[in-house]
């Protein structure tokens, strides 16, 4: 089309705005179109796109920690029942040795969503505590708004001593 690549160079410049909404547009009309043909991609091409994000994260590691924090940092002041939530599911899943033995063989799991948490997060007064921790009133039970209340970490820590405590004494 162009036979100079500077021509074409320009030409996207200086039309990079109409661009820019033309394609918004499109997006704005076609979301489920656009989330199907993700959706169908990400199957056929599962391998190639987890080891792009593999060599991205290599590559970008000191940007994506630094985003990271910075993201991390927003969350614990705007939403930080999203932290808890988010260590609770990773527990619940993460298939590794040290998490399994707790969680994964005992078959525990998480029914809190976000709504589910943050209620918890007001009711037991979260808010106003140093380092808030969920505790498990039944430490069998899955994570559900019944079995589970915010308490103070030291507080848990304690429990869970005497908890130990007991057991150790009684075999």
């Amino acid at each position: 089309m162009y036979k100079n690549p500077d021509d074409a160079k320009k030409y996207r410049e200086k039309h990079k705005e109409r661009d820019r909404k033309q394609q918004k547009k499109y997006r704005k009309g076609n979301k489920e179109k656009i989330a199907k043909y993700q959706k169908e991609y990400k199957k056929e091409h599962k391998e190639r796109m987890r080891e792009t994000y593999r060599e991205w994260t290599k590559e970008h590691r000191e940007q994506r920690q630094k985003t990271d924090k910075k993201c991390r940092a927003k969350i614990k002041v705007l939403t930080p029942w999203v932290l808890t939530l988010r260590a609770i599911v990773n527990r619940t899943v993460n298939k590794n040795k040290g998490v399994r033995k707790y969680y994964l063989d005992k078959s525990i799991k998480n029914h809190l969503t976000e709504e589910d948490i943050k209620m918890l997060w007001f009711r037991d007064g979260a808010n106003k505590m140093k380092q808030p921790c969920v505790h498990r009133k039944d430490n069998d039970g899955h994570y559900t708004v019944a079995n589970c209340e915010y308490m103070e970490c030291t507080e848990h820590a304690l429990l869970h001593n005497e908890e130990r405590e007991e057991l150790q004494a009684s075999t």
